[in-house]
């Protein structure tokens, strides 16, 4: 038998997604080829098993995937903004075909279900990576992923510290503000702010693949972790890291990958209005 794996368009905006794959790929007896998730309908090579986690889909055209793929649904998110694009009648017969589907959270598995398919909350499949932190030896270091700071825009290139001073004595945002509410200025300023946004050199397949490996260690050594990541956070609860979630958007295109997900997470949402 053959098996796949998934990979993500050439212009990757996250390594959250090879994080995700990460977790598919330990429960593969090997990984004979890769698959873009954005072309999974294209797919004309031999038949082939692929674990199915993550978000979809961002493109219409190529869904659902091809007959020669046997997918295996797990972690599977369907986001509330395309809905009504991908569940038409032939995707509704496709995924009763393979059911049932399980789903990363509740707003995914309560949509499935309201058209007559078989689907259960699995919850992340992020949560299986605690092998990450076998043997990791707990280093002084406190990591900010994708904090609200303005500091992202050359991580861990100047020192924090400035960033602190400069944003403590400027307008801020509001998110910024709140962000200086939550946590201690002294714990802000000692923090390594690092980022899941790849740059130009790790946008090929084996650097994405290594870049979100080698974050993955750094969680498992760290002393603690906030981060807007969800997958930056839950692999953080799988590996026993203490790690803080800062959910900052009330889209529902946001909120909805959250349900079942959040209560697991020590975590603080900003409302609308700028509340906490």
């Amino acid at each position: 038998m053959n098996y796949s794996l998934l990979k993500y368009p050439r212009r990757l905006s996250n390594l959250g997604d090879y994080i995700q794959s990460l977790a598919a790929r330990q429960f593969l007896p090997r990984v004979d080829q890769f698959i873009s998730r954005e072309r999974l309908g294209a797919y004309r090579g031999e038949a082939t098993k692929l674990i199915m986690n993550g978000w979809y889909a961002h493109s219409a055209a190529h869904w659902p995937p091809a007959p020669a793929i046997e997918p295996l649904f797990t972690s599977f998110h369907l986001n509330s903004g395309r809905r009504e694009a991908l569940l038409t009648p032939d995707v509704i017969s496709y995924f009763q075909s393979w059911q049932p589907i399980g789903c990363r959270d509740h707003f995914t598995a309560e949509t499935l279900q309201q058209r007559g398919i078989d689907a259960y909350f699995s919850g992340c499949l992020t949560l299986t990576l605690g092998s990450y932190n076998q043997g990791a030896v707990i280093r002084d270091e406190v990591l900010f992923v994708d904090v609200p700071l303005g500091l992202l825009k050359r991580p861990e290139t100047m020192r924090t510290e400035h960033f602190v001073r400069r944003a403590a004595a400027s307008a801020q945002s509001r998110n910024e503000r709140l962000f200086f509410d939550c946590f201690d200025s002294g714990l802000i300023a000692k923090a390594k702010v690092i980022t899941h946004k790849p740059t130009p050199l790790q946008n090929n397949l084996s650097s994405a693949f290594a870049c979100a490996e080698a974050l993955l260690h750094r969680y498992a050594r760290a002393r603690a972790v906030v981060t807007t990541r969800i997958h930056c956070a839950l692999p953080c609860l799988a590996m026993g890291t203490p790690v803080v979630f800062v959910n900052l958007s009330q889209k529902e295109t946001k909120t909805c990958r959250f349900g079942g997900l959040l209560e697991l997470l020590n975590y603080i949402s900003i409302g609308p209005d700028g509340s906490l």
